[in-house]
C-alpha cells in the first residue's frame, strides 16, 4: 500500500473537514473520538483448524480477556493482553490471524466456492487471500501476486503458519499479469492513501498529489481485474481510504466509460451489497461531481461504525461483452491445466514417487501423488499432489493452475522470453530432500496440514517434559524411528533417536522461543 501523509493531532482543527458533507451530524463527534483512540486488537479464528470456542477458553486460560464480535463469525476482540498475542503457541500453531474488523469482511464479499479459481490482484501481507483460501476450502486455485518481493515472503509465510495449500505466491507487477487464463474471481484491494487507517491521533490524509496520481493507478487495477474474469466472474474492488476520489469516482468511471481509461475493460454492473453492520451507503454526490446511482449500493466503514479502519467495497460483475480494440478468447477453460510434478521449464532431480513412499512409510499415512491434487472432501482429508521445488518436496490441492500458459506466453521469469513474474511459492513445503542420506522428514507445514489425522498418532508430551527436552535434556527414545511429537493434541515437531534418547527437530531459536511459552504456562500467565 502506498504510504499516505502522516501527521500527528497537532491543532485545534478536526481532521477530514471536507468529508463533513456525508458523515451524518449525529456521527461526526464518534467519528473524531475514533480518529483520537487507538484500535482495538482484534484476530480472526482460522476455521478449518481451530473452534472459536476452544480458542477462547486457551487464550484466557493465559490471561487474555477476548470476546467475539457480534455478526462477524469467528472474529473476537481483546479486552485484555498480558503479553503480546503473537506469542502464543495458538498463534504459532495457526490458529488465528491478526486482522482488523473491517478488512475481515472483504474475502466473504467476494464469496469463492470451492473448486473456483480465484486471484488477488495486492496480497501482501495476506490477511485478505488467507481468508480466501479458508472459504474456498483449500479447494480450486488461488494466485497471490504483490510487486514486493519482501511483502510477497511474508505473506508465503503466513499461508505456512496457517497450512492453506492450494495458493500460488508471484512476485510481479499486476498490471502486467497475463490477461490469459481468466479467473472466477478476482481481489481488487488496491494501493491508496489509507485515510481509513487513522487511530490513535495518528491521521493519514491524503494530500493533493496523492489524489491526482492514485485514482489513475486504482481505474487501471480494476480495468486489468475485469479483464482478467470470465464474463459472469466478479470483481471487488477494496480501499482503506476515505476520500470519494479512490472510491466512488474510480468505480464510476469504469462503470460508464468501459471501452476507455488505462487499457479498458469489459462492460460490467454493479452488484448492491448489504452488511447487517453499521456502515454508510456509497456516495452518489460529494461536491459537484455526481456518480451513477447505483453507487448507493457500495459499502463504506468510517472508523467509527466497528471501532475499527475504514474500508470501501464495491463488487462488480463482468458482462459478455469483450474490450473494444482487443481481442482475447473465451475458451478460458481451455487455457487451465492440471498441476506437474515441476514448475514449467524445469526438470525433476529425482524419482518423486520414491522420496513420497519413503515420507507416507515414515508417517503411516497416504498422501497423493506427484502433480495431483484436489480431490473431494474437507481441506484436511483430501487428495494432496506433490512436486518438486529447490530440493524440497511441496505438496499443494491445487485442481489447476495457470503456469504452462503463463509460461508459453513467456511471462514467468527465466522462461524463453524472459518473463517479468516471479513464481515464490506453490503450496507448502512438505519435505526437504537434497542433501539427506535417511528419509525424508516431514516439515511443520506439513505436519499442520495433517494434524487431524496425526493426534494420536504421535508422542503426546507434557508441558514439564517438553520444558526437559527444550532446555537440552534427552528423554527416553521410544521404538519408533520417525516420531511425531505433540503438546495438547497438536503436532510440533518431529524427534530423532540418538543412542536410547530421544531429540528434537527444532532449530535453536525456534526451540528456545517454545522453551518461553512454556514456562510462561506453567507459571499461568
Amino acid at each position: 500500500m502506498t504510504e499516505p501523509s502522516t501527521t500527528p493531532r497537532g491543532s485545534n482543527t478536526p481532521p477530514f473537514q471536507r468529508y463533513r458533507s456525508f458523515i451524518p451530524r449525529r456521527e461526526w463527534a464518534a467519528f473524531q473520538e475514533a480518529l483520537d483512540r487507538p484500535e482495538p486488537r482484534t484476530f480472526r479464528v482460522r476455521l478449518g483448524r481451530a473452534d472459536p470456542a476452544a480458542l477462547r477458553t486457551r487464550l484466557e486460560a493465559q490471561g487474555f480477556q477476548v470476546s467475539p464480535i457480534s455478526d462477524v463469525p469467528g472474529v473476537f476482540r481483546v479486552q485484555e493482553e498480558p503479553f503480546p498475542l503473537s506469542e502464543t503457541l495458538e498463534h504459532w500453531l495457526g490458529f488465528f490471524y491478526i486482522q482488523q474488523v473491517a478488512t475481515t469482511l472483504a474475502a466473504p464479499m467476494l464469496a469463492p466456492r470451492p473448486g473456483e479459481t480465484v486471484l488477488d490482484l495486492c496480497a501482501a501481507p495476506g490477511g485478505k487471500t488467507c481468508h480466501l483460501a479458508e472459504l474456498m476450502d483449500d479447494q480450486g486455485c488461488l494466485v497471490a501476486v504483490d510487486l514486493s518481493e519482501k511483502r510477497v515472503h511474508a505473506l508465503a509465510g503466513n499461508l505456512s503458519r496457517l497450512a492453506h495449500p492450494s495458493v500460488i505466491t508471484v512476485v510481479g507487477d499486476a498490471l502486467e499479469l497475463p490477461e490469459r487464463p481468466r479467473f472466477h474471481r478476482v481481489l481488487a484491494d488496491v494501493p491508496c492513501s489509507g485515510e481509513g487507517r487513522s487511530r490513535g491521533g495518528v491521521i493519514h490524509q491524503a494530500s493533493e498529489g496523492d489524489l491526482h496520481r492514485l485514482p489513475q493507478l486504482q481505474e487501471a487495477l480494476l480495468r486489468k481485474a475485469l479483464r482478467m474474469t470470465i464474463p459472469g466472474g466478479r470483481v471487488l474492488y477494496v480501499t482503506c481510504t476515505l476520500a470519494p476520489e479512490e472510491n466512488e469516482a474510480v468505480v464510476d468511471a469504469v462503470l460508464r466509460n468501459p471501452g476507455e481509461g488505462p487499457g479498458g475493460s469489459p462492460p460490467a454492473r454493479l452488484i448492491p451489497l448489504t452488511l447487517d453492520l453499521p456502515h454508510a451507503p456509497g456516495l452518489t454526490t460529494f461536491g459537484e461531481r455526481r456518480f451513477a446511482a447505483e453507487l448507493a449500493g457500495t459499502v463504506r466503514i468510517h472508523p467509527h461504525h466497528l471501532d475499527s479502519g475504514g474500508l470501501f467495497l464495491a463488487l462488480l460483475e463482468r458482462g459478455d461483452g469483450e474490450v473494444p480494440g482487443l481481442s482475447g478468447s473465451l475458451d478460458w477453460e481451455g487455457e487451465w491445466t492440471a498441476p506437474g510434478a515441476t514448475l514449467p521449464g524445469e526438470t525433476s532431480t529425482m524419482d518423486l514417487a520414491d522420496a513420497l513412499t519413503a515420507l507416507a512409510g515414515e508417517l503411516g499415512l497416504e498422501l497423493g501423488t506427484p502433480g495431483q491434487g484436489g480431490g473431494e472432501g474437507n481441506s484436511s482429508e483430501g487428495t494432496l499432489g506433490w512436486m518438486e521445488r529447490a530440493g524440497a518436496l511441496r505438496f499443494h490441492r491445487l485442481t489447476r493452475w495457470p503456469l504452462d500458459e503463463w509460461a508459453q506466453l513467456g511471462a514467468i521469469r527465466g522462461g524463453k522470453k524472459g518473463g517479468h513474474l516471479r513464481i515464490i511459492t506453490v503450496g507448502l513445503r512438505g519435505a526437504e530432500l537434497s542433501g539427506r542420506t535417511r528419509p525424508p522428514r516431514p516439515t511443520g507445514d506439513l505436519l499442520r496440514h495433517l494434524a487431524p489425522r496425526l493426534r494420536g498418532a504421535g508422542l503426546d508430551l507434557g508441558r514439564e517434559e517438553w520444558i526437559r527436552l527444550l532446555a537440552g535434556a534427552a528423554l527416553p527414545a521410544r521404538q519408533a524411528a520417525l516420531q511425531i511429537l505433540l503438546y495438547d493434541g497438536e503436532p510440533i515437531t518431529t524427534s530423532r533417536r540418538k543412542g536410547r534418547r530421544l531429540l528434537h527437530d527444532l532449530p535453536p531459536a525456534r526451540a528456545n522461543w517454545l522453551r518461553q511459552v512454556m514456562e510462561r504456562r506453567r507459571a499461568g500467565g
